[in-house]
């Protein structure tokens, strides 16, 4: 995946972002507010739809969310406290 804070397309990203990168809603650019390729900006797409995306990405962290919660769940083992009378 290359070297931690850049993605294969040689733009900077922070280290969520390179894990995740279908969470990023649009595209990566070089921008020229100060200068020319002197920052990266998150662009979104021509045909964005901010509600319909945000629905879809928010449905997959929840599936990942249940996803790591079984597995959490299968990893331990259930103990019992004694119970002292």
């Amino acid at each position: 995946m290359g070297e931690l804070g850049r993605r294969f397309t040689g733009y900077s990203v922070n280290a969520y972002y390179q894990e995740n990168s279908d969470m990023m809603l649009g595209k990566m650019e070089y921008g020229t507010r100060y200068g020319e390729n002197s920052t990266t900006d998150l662009v979104a797409f021509d045909d964005f739809d901010l509600k319909r995306i945000y629905t879809l990405h928010c449905q997959s962290l929840t599936l990942k969310l249940r996803n790591m919660q079984a597995m959490t769940k299968k990893k331990k083992p259930k103990q019992s406290l004694p119970i002292r009378l």
